[in-house]
């Protein structure tokens, strides 16, 4: 039996970026630098997160980050990680239909650069709003 996991899928990978963007939506509010995010992630804690490792993980590129990771980040935004899951789940919908019928696959649209934005606009509103809030999702 292997260990290895096996590759991402495209909708993996598309929520991998939105789970990014949400982390930095999260990190803005507090006016954290990346560095300021490991710092306060490595608080009292024997193992180290780096800058580079919050560089991944807000771009989408730490697709399967460990589960104390994921607790460490929502303990630092004083959430806890089932609300943290939720604000990521609902960014990840809201943005889903602001892309569909804008192309082939949603998460390859999602990929592009000019969503980043649109995204972090997006999940910033819901931060502000609170859950199951946020901006109207224009109609195509």
């Amino acid at each position: 039996m292997s260990d290895t996991l096996p590759p991402p899928s495209s909708a993996e990978k598309a929520r991998a970026i939105v789970a990014g963007k949400v982390i930095e939506a999260l990190r803005l509010r507090k006016n954290w630098s990346q560095t300021d995010l490991a710092n306060a992630l490595n608080w009292g804690q024997t193992s180290r997160v780096g800058q580079a490792t919050i560089s991944r993980l807000e771009s989408g590129n730490l697709l399967r980050p460990d589960a104390f990771l994921f607790r460490r980040l929502a303990e630092v935004f004083d959430l806890t990680p089932e609300q943290l899951h939720q604000h990521i789940d609902e960014a990840t919908q809201k943005t889903k239909k602001m892309v569909d019928g804008k192309g082939d696959e949603w998460w390859s649209t999602l990929a592009a650069i000019a969503l980043g934005a649109l995204a972090l606009y997006v999940i910033l509103s819901m931060l502000e709003d609170g859950p199951g809030k946020g901006p109207p999702v224009p109609k195509p």
